[in-house]
């Protein structure tokens, strides 16, 4: 496959009308790629607009050069999703960056959104799989500075996407981390999140957020388990759930049900210590529905282990 040269308009004779052949060529490829041998197709792509660009300097042909690298962008972008998720992506976010020094934001508003939205997204891959802390802190920035160019009220799904994104981040640097710093970072962008994404519109990333948010409290509980802390976690977390049932969302539904037993008999220690004590037994159960002792042995005895704590913890306050 590959670069196939075109015998009526040959290098030589039609240098201009072979080089936006060998454009159109990848156009084709990538089509194709979306249908079938996606890894394959989008390596031809690529060697198509690799060659059809030598013939485009960007000082004298700045819009065939910017449209040829946006196509470069997507055929990386699409490459990253099935081979070398970092270096790909990476390639694709270049590319992009050269063809936004043509489609600016005041001459080509809906290539220049499309384009960034792109990049955040190939930041967010790129931060989120390397797990480095620099890397993380450096998409966040970009994140927060995409959100300053965007209207919630006239870019909407893109506002979302990137808030959604910006959560993800956040998340993956608390892992990290696992400190305040990162834990308020989490916090106040999936709050943020929340005020723009709601379960009816944005059913999808809403229960996203709310399970990040859900596992980051239920983290931090270990830190500092207020009062406070306690009832958001276990908001969190039923929220998460009106989305992710077992039906459907077994693993999620589980580990949510296993956040929120902890969260409850950390809040039993707070107030109604009988009604929560029971509240946990209940969600923890809920959680072994799925995680069997065969097939999840280390879910099953971490859970199991906490069961026992809270059936300790309810018999003696029972006896009291």
């Amino acid at each position: 496959q590959m670069c196939i040269r075109d015998r009526a308009r040959t290098l030589s004779d039609y240098p201009k009308e072979y080089a936006m052949t060998q454009n159109n060529l990848g156009v084709v490829y990538d089509i194709i790629s979306e249908h079938e041998d996606k890894e394959a197709h989008s390596k031809s792509a690529i060697e198509c607009y690799k060659e059809s660009i030598k013939f485009y300097d960007e000082e004298t042909y700045a819009e065939n050069y910017a449209m040829i690298q946006k196509n470069l962008g997507d055929s990386y972008k699409r490459l990253s999703e099935v081979n070398n998720a970092k270096d790909n992506s990476l390639l694709s976010k270049e590319a992009y960056e050269k063809s936004l020094r043509y489609y600016t934001k005041e001459d080509f508003p809906d290539q220049y959104s499309f384009i960034q939205k792109n990049v955040s997204s190939l930041l967010t891959n790129v931060a989120r799989y390397s797990k480095d802390k620099g890397e993380l802190e450096k998409s966040i920035e970009h994140h927060n500075n995409t959100l300053k160019d965007l209207d919630p009220s006239t870019d909407g799904g893109e506002y979302v996407s990137v808030l959604h994104d910006l959560c993800i981040l956040n998340s993956t640097l608390f892992d990290l981390d696992q400190n305040k710093e990162s834990f308020d970072g989490l916090t106040q962008s999936g709050k943020k999140a929340l005020q723009y994404i709601t379960l009816d519109d944005n059913k999808s990333e809403f229960a996203s957020v709310n399970k990040m948010l859900a596992d980051a409290y239920v983290k931090y509980l270990e830190m500092d388990s207020s009062e406070d802390h306690c009832i958001d976690a276990i908001r969190y977390c039923k929220e998460a759930l009106q989305v992710y049932k077992p039906k459907d969302h077994a693993a999620d539904s589980a580990k949510l049900h296993e956040d929120l037993g902890i969260a409850q008999s950390y809040l039993a220690d707070h107030k109604h210590r009988d009604t929560n004590y029971k509240d946990s037994v209940k969600s923890f159960k809920e959680a072994l529905k799925f995680y069997d002792a065969e097939e999840h042995t280390l879910d099953n005895s971490r859970i199991n282990n906490n069961l026992g704590n809270v059936y300790k913890s309810l018999s003696e306050f029972e006896g009291t």
